[in-house]
């Protein structure tokens, strides 16, 4: 009768043990972004896995704040700059990420990891404080020069360059912590404004391009290719032989021709001088970066045809940038 009542005593103990806790129980996704890792290749992978699923989902959580953004503001300037911060932006705090020993059945290995919200906002919101007052002097001074396309974008191009120091913090606070950030959404409204400011100035900065010391049998071709860069860089352009109003751009290319590995080679090399249509000159620079080139294996003259045909907006769009983006209003985009 006694061994009876023991036993009944512990089965009754047993059936009253409450299942172990699971995972959203041990970590509230209120508090935490938790993840499970698994491996074959043993413990340390598994916990590897395991962190990496969880940046993972820091990473899925940006592209969809992407995708919300894009879908609310349409096709705007302020649409491709948040996808080039959000496509290139990874949860760079690996270290904040803590992980369990690994459980192994076998060669199976799972294990266990988490950030903890309240902690990754500390780390990530000391980096904002200390990074945004660059972008604050710098918007504030392009707001001030908003009336001058020359003097506004050296202001706007720093700015820029701020703003993609302190988009890839601000969004990941808005993402870890679950709530926008006040200061951010401050910085997102800033920018926002200063982009329109840059589209009205680039608008009003119409350039025409006048070949200056080019080659008649490639004038044509290099004036079409640089209007054409010129308009995918957000500056209305036209080709003619003088301007009234606005900038004008006065190219002049050499080209070099000789023997190549597989036959004759040209190879153009452009320059330019930029200014005022009624005579201030704004700018000179080379365009050296763009790498225009034709060959043939027999005949110089089709090299030098080959050449023509490779004169596009394409070839010089990335090289004008370069020296244009601290001159004047354009939009540049940001892999």
């Amino acid at each position: 009768m006694f061994r009876l009542l023991t036993a009944i005593v512990i089965v009754a103990g047993c059936a009253g043990a409450p299942p172990p806790p699971t995972l959203a129980e041990r970590f509230p996704a209120k508090r935490f972004i938790v993840a499970e890792g698994r491996s074959d290749s043993g413990p340390d992978a598994a916990r590897a896995d395991a962190r990496a699923q969880v940046a993972a989902q820091v990473r899925s959580a940006l592209r969809s704040t992407l995708q919300v953004e894009v879908g609310e503001v349409g096709g705007d300037s302020y649409a491709r700059a948040t996808r080039s911060v959000v496509e290139s932006t990874d949860f760079a705090h690996a270290e904040l990420i803590d992980t369990e020993p690994a459980r192994c059945v076998g060669s199976r290995c799972s294990a266990v990891a988490w950030l903890d919200r309240r902690r990754a906002l500390d780390v990530l919101g000391t980096e904002y404080a200390h990074a945004r007052p660059a972008f604050v002097e710098a918007a504030a001074a392009a707001e001030a020069a908003k009336a001058d396309a020359i003097a506004f974008t050296p202001h706007f191009a720093q700015t820029d360059r701020s703003w993609h120091a302190i988009a890839p913090l601000g969004y990941q606070l808005r993402i870890i912590g679950r709530r926008p950030d006040v200061d951010f959404a401050t910085d997102k409204a800033s920018f926002r404004t200063l982009l329109g400011h840059r589209a009205r100035l680039a608008a009003a900065s119409r350039v025409t391009v006048v070949p200056g010391g080019v080659d008649e049998d490639l004038a044509a071709s290099l004036q079409t290719a640089l209007v054409g860069a010129f308009d995918q860089l957000g500056l209305p352009a036209t080709s003619a032989s003088g301007c009234q109003k606005g900038l004008v751009f006065e190219p002049t290319a050499v080209v070099r021709c000789g023997p190549g590995t597989l036959g004759p080679r040209c190879e153009m090399s452009v320059s330019g001088r930029l200014r005022a249509c009624d005579g201030d000159l704004v700018a000179e620079f080379d365009l050296s970066s763009a790498r225009v080139a034709g060959a043939h294996p027999i005949s110089e003259a089709e090299a030098r045809r080959a050449l023509r045909k490779r004169i596009t907006a394409k070839a010089f769009t990335a090289a004008l940038a370069e020296r244009l983006e601290d001159l004047l209003p354009i939009e540049r985009e940001r892999g």
